[in-house]
């Protein structure tokens, strides 16, 4: 078998590998608990499948983000944002969180086995935050936000 006849099977298995991984990773979590976090403060831990179709308003600095309850499928319905990707996520239906930058809030579903992954996640979510803001140039916000947070404290 030449070289260039094994580097393409090899790119091909490697691409298959790829998205075979990509497609179970991305499957929805086996739990129907759901949470929403802001600045890394869990705000709401809701079992989807006993919760009955709501809206909840969740406010951050007077901007307001409308989360939708349907048919046990949760959200971003409205948001008090100027590019509003986090309302065009649609439905939360795999492991990939509804994230809204602008006001701090993440939707994901919860594993509720363990605390301990919770608080990696948070601090993750932080830190990821952080992270895309400074790509999208809001390194200004983010100053902001941490002066902010240390005049509270």
């Amino acid at each position: 078998m030449s070289k260039q006849k094994f580097l393409i099977i090899l790119c091909a298995v490697i691409f298959f590998i790829g998205i075979t991984g990509s497609i179970f990773l991305l499957n929805r979590p086996h739990g129907t608990w759901i949470e929403s976090v802001q600045d890394n403060e869990v705000l709401y831990r809701l079992d989807l499948a006993d919760e009955e179709n709501q809206q909840i308003e969740i406010e951050y600095e007077g901007r307001v983000n409308v989360v939708q309850i349907e048919n046990h499928k949760v959200r971003m319905l409205e948001a008090d944002c100027p590019d509003h990707i986090c309302v065009n996520m649609r439905w939360l239906d795999s492991s990939v969180p509804i994230v809204c930058l602008l006001n701090h809030l993440v939707i994901q579903f919860a594993d509720m086995s363990s605390d301990i992954d919770a608080a990696v996640n948070a601090v993750f979510m932080c830190f990821f935050h952080e992270t895309i803001m400074e790509q999208h140039g809001w390194s200004d916000y983010i100053e902001l936000t941490k002066s902010r947070q240390a005049e509270k404290l």
